[in-house]
């Protein structure tokens, strides 16, 4: 998708100028481990463990030829 004109991360004004400026600017290191779906799944377990967390039903480089649970 274009959006029509250049964006500008030095000062975003629209929602995906300020993703980009995240993306470029932004080192907080939660950004990338709650980017992460196990990652998250992990750090929230931690932080919140009364919260109900749905089971991941497969995780890796290769689909398995039977269920597992990560």
């Amino acid at each position: 998708m274009k959006p029509g004109y250049l964006p500008n991360p030095a000062a975003p004004v629209r929602h995906h100028e300020l993703l980009l400026w995240r993306k470029i600017l932004d080192r907080n290191p939660l950004f990338v481990t709650l980017t992460d779906k196990l990652a998250a799944k992990a750090h929230i377990r931690g932080a919140c463990p009364g919260i109900p967390i749905p089971n991941t039903l497969w995780c890796g480089a290769t689909l398995p030829t039977s269920r597992r649970v990560c």
